[in-house]
């Protein structure tokens, strides 16, 4: 099987189908048997993981007390074999929020893109869950960062940026906090050409731009997926909130509160 075969039966680019290489997921060669295997045991592993984050998650979204049916699963729809999908880096500020989380991921099974993040953005990610969710009844903040953490390496081992490639990454210009240079650096060594974060201010244009980098808040980069595809990303999205158990009212009102307003009526919600 030629690289190219095994990117598409994979759902991967080329540096995603590397790192499945160095982390040994082929014992042999890229041939039918092992990529099918993968295939199949990833498409488990990933189902698996949606499942357990949205048991984690959907209870909590918006509060219970509505008659209104959860929205029905929808078809899935592909996009077209040449659509754009570029390799998208992914903030522990959008990783961190729950609505957030779901719906960016769901676009990323659905092959929007890429994924990538690094172990310091997974671990601030748990550590802002635990934060988030600190103190409520009936929640175990670090149980359940524990949880996320782990769902998302074993559903997408590909995303995971090498902390020696990105050291090797030099970030030239000012940035308010230094402490964000990490994020620039896996970005740019995962070869990715989009940082989704909330935090704008803390990624300057002229500071992404030497890396080939620019940065998009989470809900302008989903409301540009609904563009480009309209009835493929409605359906990713859809998908989502039916995963969490969500009527309409209730998922309306989670959009609402995770200031996700304008995709909220764009969506019709």
């Amino acid at each position: 099987m030629t690289p190219e075969a095994a990117q598409r039966a994979l759902g991967v680019d080329a540096w995603g189908l590397n790192q499945l290489v160095a982390q040994g997921e082929f014992a042999e060669a890229l041939d039918d048997r092992s990529v099918k295997r993968l295939a199949e045991q990833r498409d488990r592993v990933r189902a698996q993981a949606f499942k357990n984050l949205a048991r984690m998650d959907g209870p909590h979204l918006a509060p219970s007390g509505s008659d209104a049916p959860v929205i029905a699963a929808p078809d899935a729809v592909a996009l077209p074999e040449d659509f754009d999908r570029p390799a998208v880096f992914l903030d522990a500020c959008v990783l961190a929020s729950a609505v957030r989380r779901h719906l960016v991921l769901a676009l990323a099974e659905a092959g929007f893109f890429y994924p990538r993040w690094s172990e310091k953005v997974l671990f601030e990610t748990g550590h802002a869950h635990a934060r988030i969710v600190d103190g409520k009844p009936d929640r175990d903040g670090p149980g359940e960062a524990s949880q996320l953490v782990m769902a998302l390496e074993h559903a997408w081992p590909e995303a995971m940026v090498p902390t020696e490639e990105a050291d090797l990454i030099k970030v030239t210009g000012k940035l308010p906090d230094p402490d964000d240079a990490h994020v620039m650096q896996a970005a740019a060594a995962g070869q990715a050409r989009v940082i989704l974060t909330e935090n704008m201010k803390d990624f300057p244009r002229a500071t992404l731009k030497p890396l080939g980098l620019y940065a998009r808040p989470s809900g302008e980069f989903i409301a540009s997926r609904l563009g480009l595809a309209p009835e493929a990303a409605t359906a990713a999205v859809l998908g989502a909130a039916h995963r969490l158990g969500l009527s309409a009212p209730r998922f309306g009102l989670a959009l609402q509160r995770a200031r996700l307003g304008s995709l909220a009526k764009k969506l019709g919600f």
